[in-house]
């Protein structure tokens, strides 16, 4: 079996806010723990809202969490000193959801690409356009694109940048925040080839932020997913789109679009409005919007294996009132915001 890079023990991140006039705690990642392979890609899976990128940025250190452990390649990443944090960065890059706005629009292409190896001292100037006229290829971009500024590429142009930029310092591990949302169908087709062909070719380990279970199928793992700041469901990406356990996560599926309306499926839709994690109470926070909920759902809810590495938070399911899912039809396509 293969090593983790990652590991992430109970992460927190809650945050001090004001309803209704009274103080209160908005608890936005709540004990999420996982762990990412070396050369794999885990996909963490929700509807705005859900906490997966406040997750992301916490793992990151973009954000301080408020509890928990991150763990990359050895190193605690939420004890780490700035300078091991800076160092700790080479390995591990993010790519943001919307190129426009994390590339500076008075910054050339050879210059945000190589800015990185500039800002840690890694190379000199030749060197560091040497480099970046290597990665630029890599990601399927023309020599003609490093003099450019961001608002004369397209928006693929703009993410196969953003992309560049993250691999730029040689990352084992990189985190990709919904990097597909702003993109047509085509373009992200292109886009998820593109990084599974870097993930083969340089033995990367990804992490995939995303709201669209479509494109998951297409370079995922294994998926979790998400729901008001837990998670819910964990299992590989066969058999959660075989099988999915949880409520919530048969709501995602039949939200995917289909080829054609005879594969549509069926199921209660869920009702009411999603669960604010505001001073939570220990129940299903789905259960507001679940169409199987019942009293029994008052209960303390633990992610438990039910299946085999198939992990599932619903005492629904596990006392056998939640229906037995039927199996999905395989033609499900990548779906468009």
């Amino acid at each position: 079996m293969k090593d983790s890079i990652l590991s992430v023990v109970e992460l927190t991140k809650h945050y001090r806010v004001r309803t209704r006039g009274r103080r209160a705690v908005l608890h936005a990642v709540d004990g999420v723990s996982f762990d990412v392979l070396a050369g794999e890609t885990v996909a963490l899976v929700g509807e705005s809202g859900s906490g997966k990128s406040t997750a992301a940025h916490c793992i990151l250190r973009l954000e301080q969490p408020t509890s928990g452990r991150v763990v990359f390649e050895g190193a605690d990443v939420t004890g780490a000193s700035q300078q091991r944090l800076r160092e700790l960065r080479l390995r591990i890059q993010i790519v943001f959801q919307d190129p426009t706005d994390s590339l500076d629009p008075r910054q050339t292409v050879v210059s945000a690409v190589g800015e990185p190896l500039r800002v840690h001292g890694l190379a000199d100037r030749k060197e560091r356009q040497h480099r970046v006229a290597e990665i630029l290829d890599l990601v399927g971009l023309q020599p003609t694109h490093a003099k450019r500024y961001p608002h004369q590429l397209s928006g693929g142009q703009r993410q196969r940048v953003g992309i560049a930029r993250a691999l730029i310092t040689n990352p084992s591990l990189v985190v990709l925040d919904e990097p597909t949302s702003a993109l047509d169908v085509s373009v992200q087709a292109k886009l998820l080839n593109l990084l599974g062909e870097l993930q083969h070719r340089l033995d990367l380990s990804y992490l995939f932020i995303t709201h669209d279970l479509g494109v998951v199928r297409t370079i995922a793992d294994r998926v979790l997913v998400m729901y008001a700041g837990q998670i819910v469901e964990a299992a590989s990406t066969d058999a959660l789109f075989d099988r999915p356990l949880h409520p919530y996560t048969r709501a995602l599926l039949d939200a995917v679009p289909v080829d054609t309306p005879s594969r549509r499926r069926e199921r209660p839709a869920p009702h009411g409005e999603p669960y604010a994690a505001i001073d939570p109470e220990p129940i299903c926070r789905f259960l507001g919007r679940c169409p199987w909920g019942s009293d029994e759902c008052h209960l303390s809810v633990e992610l438990r294996e039910v299946e085999q590495r198939q992990l599932v938070r619903c005492v629904g399911w596990e006392s056998g009132r939640v229906p037995e899912p039927r199996r999905r039809n395989q033609g499900t396509r990548t779906g468009t915001d």
